[in-house]
């Protein structure tokens, strides 16, 4: 563990981790968080995720974005039929669950689950 940082777990199970800051840095993290309606922690917390993000595996956002684009179909053919206008009739919703029917098979059948 690097020299002056202790780690310990916090009561609820997080990891917490105890720095030392330049001088004034505090009052200027303290300051924006206030204007952003925030505590210290939370503006910390967001700029570590922001410049340290979670690894995503391209599979899960492959998946995320063919369950979406599955739901849109769907909504859209269901606001269609609310107008009175048929969705197998819709070239743009034809486009659509055509580019969906390609991801599928590309994805190897879709969705699993």
């Amino acid at each position: 563990m690097a020299k002056g940082v202790n780690r310990v777990i916090g009561m609820r199970g997080d990891d917490s981790l105890n720095i030392r800051l330049p001088d004034g840095l505090r009052d200027r993290i303290k300051s924006a968080a206030y204007k952003n309606g925030h505590s210290m922690n939370t503006a910390i917390i967001m700029l570590l995720e922001e410049a340290f993000p979670a690894s995503i595996e391209p599979e899960s956002v492959n998946q995320a974005l063919l369950t979406a684009s599955q739901n849109v179909a769907i909504q859209w053919a269901d606001l269609l039929r609310a107008i009175g206008q048929d969705p197998c009739q819709n070239a743009a919703l034809k486009n659509l669950n055509s580019s969906i029917a390609d991801a599928e098979k590309f994805d190897g059948g879709g969705s699993h689950g």
